[in-house]
Parts: C-alpha cells; sequence; structure tokens
C-alpha cells in the first residue's frame, strides 16, 4: 500500500455509514456494453455451434465496472460472431500489454530512485558516524598527550630528585669514611671544665688518708715552692688509675682558672724536687700528647730542636699539626693480618701527616708513657 493510498483509505465500516445517493449522475452504457468488455477467444478452430470456454476474466481499469462486467461460467461464443468482433477483441489486448510494460517501467524506475536514496542515507549516517567517530579519537588523543606531557614533567622531577639524593649519599658515605678514621671514643669537647684542673706527678700517696689531709699537705707544698697559698682555692682532688705499690697522679680541681694557668705556667719551679706539674688532658688529647712526644724524641735522635708548647709541636721552630687517621699495628714483621684490620683500625692511635718508617717506629715502640717514675719525697 502507497502513502497516498495509505492516507485515503478508510474503514469499510465508517463507509456503510455513509447514507447513498441516487445514480442520477451515472452514464448511459450503450447496448454493445457488454460484448465488447468481454474477452474475445479465437473461433478458427471451433467446429461446434454451442460451445462453452472457460478463461480467466479480463481486469478492467474502469472503475464503474460491476459484477456484470465478467461471467465467472464463462462466454459462450456462438457462430453468428463476426469477423469484425473478433478483430475488435484482439486489438483490446495490446493496451493492457503496453500498460504492464509502462507498468513495470514505472516500478524500475521508482526501484532506482528508492536504492539511491538509501544509498545516500547510508552515506550519510556512514558519514556522521565517521566524523563523530574522528571527534572521539582527537579528544582521547589530546588527553593522552596531556596526561604524557605531565607523565614526561613528573619523571624529570624525580630524576632530579634521585639525582640529587645521589649525590647525598655520596657525600653521607664520604663522611662515613672519614668517620671511621676517627677514634672510637668521642672527642670530649669540654676544655671550659677542665682548662681549672691541673695534674700533679710524683705526689706521695698515703693509705687511708682523708681530703683534710691532702688539701693541707697540697698548701704547704705550693706555698714553700712557688709561695702561693692555695688556702680556699682547692675545689676537688682525685687519683688517676687504680690503686697500686706506685704512686698515682693526682687531679686537683681549683676555684680559678687564672690559678690554675699560674701554676702551670711557673710549673719549672718545681724542677729538682721530684714533682712535674702538668695541664690536664682529656683520653683523646693525650693521644695526641703521646704521639708529638713520639715524634720529639725522634726529632731530637736526629740531633733537631724540638719541643712541645699549647698541644703543638715545634721542630725546628716550624709547627706540625697531627690529624686522626688509622694506623696499621704491626703484629708480625711490621705487617697487619688480614682478619686484625678491622680492630686495629679502631684501636690505632693519632698520628703525624708524614709517616713512619719500620726502624723509626721500632725505636720509638717502648716511649708509651708520658715520662718515667719519679721518687717521691
Amino acid at each position: 500500500m502507497t502513502p497516498e493510498r495509505k492516507k485515503s483509505w478508510q474503514c469499510q465500516a465508517c463507509r456503510c455509514k455513509v447514507p447513498k445517493t441516487g445514480n442520477l449522475d451515472t452514464p448511459i452504457r450503450s447496448q454493445d456494453y457488454k460484448k465488447t468488455n468481454q474477452p474475445i477467444t479465437p473461433l478458427e478452430n471451433t467446429t461446434k455451434k454451442n460451445v462453452t470456454i472457460r478463461t480467466k476474466a479480463a481486469k478492467s481499469f474502469n472503475d464503474t465496472t460491476t459484477s456484470d462486467d465478467s461471467c465467472f461460467l464463462g462466454d459462450t461464443i456462438h457462430q453468428e460472431h463476426t469477423e469484425n468482433d473478433i478483430n475488435t477483441g484482439i486489438k483490446s489486448t495490446f493496451p493492457l500489454e503496453i500498460l504492464s510494460e509502462i507498468i513495470i517501467q514505472h516500478l524500475k524506475e521508482n526501484n532506482k530512485f528508492i536504492i539511491t536514496e538509501l544509498q545516500d542515507t547510508i552515506e550519510l549516517e556512514i558519514n556522521k558516524a565517521i566524523t563523530k567517530l574522528k571527534e572521539d579519537i582527537e579528544g582521547k588523543t589530546d588527553f593522552l598527550y596531556k596526561q604524557n606531557d605531565k607523565t614526561t614533567h613528573e619523571i624529570e622531577e624525580i630524576n632530579k630528585k634521585i639525582e640529587k639524593l645521589c649525590k647525598e649519599n655520596e657525600t653521607l658515605k664520604n663522611e662515613i669514611n672519614n668517620m671511621k678514621h676517627l677514634p672510637s671514643t668521642p672527642e670530649i669537647k669540654d676544655n671550659e671544665n677542665h682548662s681549672k684542673k691541673i695534674v700533679i706527678y710524683g705526689f706521695s700517696e698515703n693509705y687511708n688518708e682523708s681530703d683534710y689531709e691532702l688539701h693541707n699537705r697540697l698548701i704547704e707544698m705550693f706555698y714553700e715552692i712557688l709561695h702561693v697559698d692555695l688556702t680556699g682555692y682547692i675545689e676537688e682532688t682525685n687519683r688517676i688509675g687504680k690503686y697500686t705499690m706506685k704512686t698515682r697522679p693526682l687531679v686537683m680541681e681549683l676555684l680559678s682558672k687564672k690559678m690554675a694557668r699560674y701554676i702551670i705556667e711557673n710549673s719549672y719551679n718545681f724542677q729538682g724536687s721530684n714533682i712535674y706539674v702538668s695541664e690536664f688532658l682529656n683520653e683523646n688529647a693525650r693521644k695526641d700528647r703521646k704521639v708529638m712526644r713520639e715524634e720529639m724524641l725522634k726529632a731530637r735522635k736526629n740531633g733537631q730542636y724540638a719541643v712541645i708548647r699549647n698541644n703543638n709541636l715545634f721542630v725546628d721552630g716550624k709547627r706540625i699539626s697531627i690529624r686522626e687517621e688509622a694506623t696499621r699495628v704491626t703484629t708480625y714483621r711490621g705487617s697487619v693480618k688480614p682478619n686484625d684490620q678491622r680492630t686495629n683500625d679502631a684501636k690505632a692511635p693519632a698520628t703525624l701527616h708524614h709517616k713512619l718508617d719500620n726502624n723509626d717506629y721500632s725505636n720509638t715502640k717502648n716511649n708509651y708513657t708520658f715520662r718515667n717514675q719519679r721518687t717521691t719525697f
């Protein structure tokens, strides 16, 4: 059903309700209408006069045709038909063939038109889909480019941080390696507290002696030698080391730095009294002083002028600085065993910048004490 016919279609029930009109406007039919519209059959081979032939009724394209136009039982052909009637029937079949060809031609053209419309519609929809797909791909590609740029920037920042951390790691490694060469015991930085202390060597030690008696003996000794009255200046006294048959050094702490400095500067007055006075040194300072003393004795054996002043070694008027570094302790023919290297590095004393030869080390290895024990008075 075509769209136009669909629009003009009416329900049969609705059509029946419409009142019928008269047939005044119906044209009058001619008398030979029935004969001209009946299908013509060839009569050349008919031998009988009254023969009924059943044929398909031709469809009439006239809207005014009724049921009387065609007979379902066929038409009775009489012998009285003339040749003119036969010729008119034959001629009426030609317009039907022409109409069928025209209809077929129109249908083909209509099909072509429909096919072209479908092709155009499909092509248009495909183009729209492709355009939309391109837009989506471009949008996603732009987003991926932005994400890639952001990721690249973050990677560059991370690489910079890694380089910075690597540099800091190298710095820390160098600091750790330098700290390995330092002595195991921490350096005591309390020179201000030790500046009031002095050490007295060779001062006699009495068994079960009270602090009062010891202070009185110290006051009398300093008054006789330096002519200084230390009454009220002595704050604390103690011995260094365990009690043995030998006299231990005595550490005396004063209340005044000025008095302690005065006693150390005039310690040369104790020469000949078997008593030696020096400043108090912590553990690291004692190690440095021991190394400086070894170098001083070695320089003196070589005929050089060497002296220790203010915790500095001077050889021929030139100051030689010391530094803390790990040294190898000779255990077998001046060499160190590989397994003992780590333990010996921590116990190694401070040395001077120049290295000691094996001969020099063998000459000075017995001079580890500050001084020989003095006799008491």
